[in-house]
């Protein structure tokens, strides 16, 4: 693949790391379960927490491909990113509302976290693998990374604008505004408290 004019990568780029990121998470997640073990408990809960900012900047990444290559000779690709929104964001929203000031630890006190991921997981698996497959790859050889640059927003501007509290209906105006979006980011990692520990994060 060739090196993007941006510093840290394009939208592309960053869709592929998030995707590979959220599968290892996922599989941490699942051997972790059940576990007595305070440690393995504790970063079942950090996997947790990391999940929730992943799919956010997951989500935020897949967007802004589909609005650029709405436009493109690659609609197709759009298309198909846009299918199944309703259910994936529902999904999102309710382990980022069941983690939401918990301490990872305790994500399945009173609640099934685990029982949320799971729905998440059956629905954003395939998508992953169809990404990983066949969407990207199609991308990176139709449009060059100097291309990209110019088309796509840098990895490091969509962290920054990628709430975790997403419409269920799909984007609305405030994902795409530069300012609200990113106030918006802020004040959902002032929400989540207490957070993954340092090593675990996003």
């Amino acid at each position: 693949m060739e090196t993007s004019r941006h510093e840290d990568g394009d939208a592309v780029e960053l869709l592929e790391k998030e995707d590979r990121a959220i599968e290892e998470v996922l599989r941490r997640f699942c051997e972790t379960e059940n576990s007595s073990s305070v440690e393995n408990r504790s970063d079942h809960g950090n996997m947790g927490k990391q999940l929730v900012r992943r799919m956010a900047v997951r989500e935020a990444a897949r967007e802004h491909i589909a609005d650029v290559l709405a436009r493109s000779e690659l609609s197709e690709i759009s298309s198909r990113l846009r299918e199944g929104c309703t259910a994936r964001r529902e999904a999102m929203n309710r382990i980022e509302n069941m983690s939401r000031s918990i301490q990872g630890i305790h994500l399945n006190a009173g609640q099934d976290f685990d029982g949320a991921v799971e729905t998440l997981q059956a629905i954003v698996t395939p998508e992953i693998r169809w990404e990983l497959g066949e969407a990207i790859p199609l991308i990176e050889r139709t449009i060059s990374s100097s291309r990209r640059s110019t088309l796509f927003h840098s990895a490091r501007y969509i962290r920054k604008h990628a709430p975790a509290k997403v419409n269920p209906d799909g984007p609305k105006w405030y994902e795409h505004d530069r300012i609200v979006s990113r106030i918006l980011t802020v004040v959902d990692h002032l929400r989540d408290y207490p957070r993954a520990n340092r090593g675990a994060r996003v």
